[in-house]
């Protein structure tokens, strides 16, 4: 016999999924643009006398954007506490300099590519903002109503070793009381 798959638990682990497909979605849509452009345009760019200029660019484009988005997502985690804010500009702003610098040769493309990006960086922005607004307060109201019913067993594990604990304290109260126990 098949044991009965809970509805609800379904329900919570496809909004966990969504919740962390999103997290992820919000750091890589960012990134296709270049990806897409860097495709389309590698024989010219990277069979030239320059390659390594703009290779290095390119490379130094990736962690750049990589470092910003993940700077402005945590910023109030780490950055707020671990470093100044003026440092964390200064070194983006140097990182975007060095892009620039290596990527001169085809500045009119890392323009259009840096309006790509920000199309990337919306998309993920809106997969984030989907994700804080939606999907993160559904999973914890699924997460808090299988606690509450009794649906997850980690929970319920919790609460029998609470509840054993909890009576193995009140005996021993008893028994310190009694005198039985010092």
């Amino acid at each position: 016999m098949k044991k009965a798959k809970s509805v609800t638990k379904r329900t919570y682990k496809k909004w966990k999924i969504t919740r962390y497909s999103l997290k992820a979605s919000t750091y890589l849509l960012p990134l296709v643009p270049e990806g897409i452009i860097l495709g389309i345009n590698w024989n010219e760019w990277f069979a030239t006398k320059e390659s390594w200029s703009i290779g290095l660019g390119f490379g130094s484009l990736l962690v750049t954007v990589l470092v910003t988005i993940l700077g402005i997502a945590k910023r109030d985690e780490f950055i707020n506490k671990n470093v100044s804010s003026l440092f964390y500009l200064s070194g983006l702003m140097a990182m975007w300099a060095v892009v620039l610098m290596f990527l001169a040769s085809i500045a009119n493309q890392f323009g259009i590519m840096l309006l790509y990006t920000s199309a990337g960086i919306c998309a993920g922005a809106t997969c984030d903002q989907v994700n804080k607004a939606v999907v993160i307060p559904e999973v914890e109201w699924y997460k808090e109503m299988l606690k509450d019913v009794g649906l997850d067993q980690k929970e319920e594990k919790r609460k029998a070793i609470r509840e054993k604990a909890r009576q193995e304290a009140i005996k021993e109260k008893e028994a310190i009381d009694d005198g039985t126990m010092v």
